[in-house]
């Protein structure tokens, strides 16, 4: 889905918990998820095994408190964390 219909769609856009801490790379990881990434090719690009790039992928959804991509994405979109300038 992409990240400027997901803006649309989230009208409210609370800010991220102040403990909330993403580091550059996993910001990084959780753009191109949202722009819909294969783990495959993440892992391929970055040197990782697809289990560690779902390993990666599952420590961003536990910050963010999501249980899956889309929620990921979703919750990211409506803190503002895709947007370049975070």
């Amino acid at each position: 889905m992409p990240v400027s219909l997901l803006r649309t769609l989230v009208d409210a856009s609370p800010a991220a918990p102040s403990g909330l801490t993403l580091s550059q790379s996993e910001t990084d990881v959780l753009r191109q998820l949202a722009s819909g990434c294969p783990i495959a090719d993440m892992a391929a690009t970055l040197g990782y095994s697809e289990r560690q790039m779902y390993r990666l992928a599952r420590g961003i959804y536990f910050k963010l408190g999501a249980g899956n991509r889309s929620e990921a994405i979703a919750t990211a979109a409506r803190w503002r964390l895709l947007d370049d300038s975070s």
